[in-house]
């Protein structure tokens, strides 16, 4: 009786461990949720590594306080201000980009806590908030901004975002590095179809199996990171660049065919709220109405391409 108590109770020991690990497993592959669900937006599917925990580690074993520069007070790594004086601190150099945008280092990135890390550095950081300080005070703070600015700019663009990450590795990207030649036939083969395409509906067949590649390219890649497979990283990161440029050289030679067509395209502001248009005064052709919805329509659909 006593025996089987205690089996009873290492069965159920054992059950909770492999809920446990299953639980975290699940939890550390949000990625794998995403491409089964319906809705992908919410994440930017650009390549950027995922570097190990005990690597993240020596990282910041990097960052040794400083002494602020007007008071001289032991500073932590991070702080941007002072905590004694308040004054804003010379920005580190070496900080890792997605740290100092407030980021995990993972190759999927959330847009929205990509942008927030962004405008909660610009809130405190904006040389317009240093006005009435002090000149030095007001370059820190230019010198600040330069620097975030050149962080987001590397991590938006996904060709950059894997180099940067790449680097991380002491790996770097060059005119050198070897390409596969059936893949470089492949890009010049759709260079010569571009050339020859004459019409944005030709152009629209191309673009969507590139972006379908692309889109699957960037969730190799981010497993050949997870593996820690920096060779195959590598050629992908390279395969992403050739793809990306010639997605964007279609996009925007469609872009402007259809402008051709349809007349020049109107700033759109997305944080707008579109109003419809008064009644004209004068009658207004079929075309020009037609001209006006693609407009808007093509404005906002410019606007969400910045995040491929």
């Amino acid at each position: 009786m006593f025996k089987s108590k205690v089996l009873f109770g290492n069965l159920l020991i054992l059950c909770s461990c492999v809920l446990i690990v299953a639980s975290f497993s699940q939890k550390s592959k949000p990625w794998l949720k995403r491409r089964r669900g319906r809705n992908t937006s919410s994440y930017i599917l650009h390549p950027v590594s995922t570097t190990p925990v005990s690597t993240l580690i020596q990282i910041d074993q990097h960052l040794d306080p400083v002494n602020c520069w007007n008071c001289s007070t032991s500073v932590p790594p991070r702080k941007l201000f002072c905590p004694t004086c308040k004054t804003i601190q010379r920005p580190n150099l070496k900080q890792n980009y997605y740290d100092l945008l407030g980021l995990n280092q993972s190759f999927l990135i959330d847009t929205e806590e990509f942008g927030l890390g962004l405008k909660q550095l610009q809130r405190q950081l904006h040389p317009d908030k240093f006005t009435l300080k002090s000149k030095k005070e007001r370059d820190i703070s230019t010198a600040y901004s330069s620097f975030i600015n050149k962080a987001y700019g590397t991590l938006e663009h996904p060709y950059e975002r894997g180099v940067y990450l790449l680097s991380l590795h002491n790996i770097t990207i060059n005119d050198q590095t070897k390409t596969h030649p059936k893949f470089l036939m492949e890009m010049f083969d759709l260079n010569e179809q571009l050339d020859q395409a004459k019409t944005p509906e030709e152009m629209g067949k191309m673009l969507k199996p590139i972006r379908e590649e692309l889109h699957e390219l960037y969730a190799d890649t981010y497993i050949s990171f997870e593996k820690n497979d920096l060779k195959k990283a590598t050629d992908q990161v390279i395969r992403i660049k050739y793809l990306y440029n010639l997605e964007h050289k279609i996009d925007e030679k469609k872009y402007n065919l259809e402008c051709e067509l349809h007349g020049p395209v109107e700033e759109f502001d997305p944080d707008k709220e579109e109003t419809e248009p008064p009644p004209p005064t004068t009658t207004t052709t079929s075309t020009t109405t037609e001209r006006s919805k693609y407009r808007r329509k093509n404005n906002k659909n410019r606007t969400k391409r910045r995040w491929y």
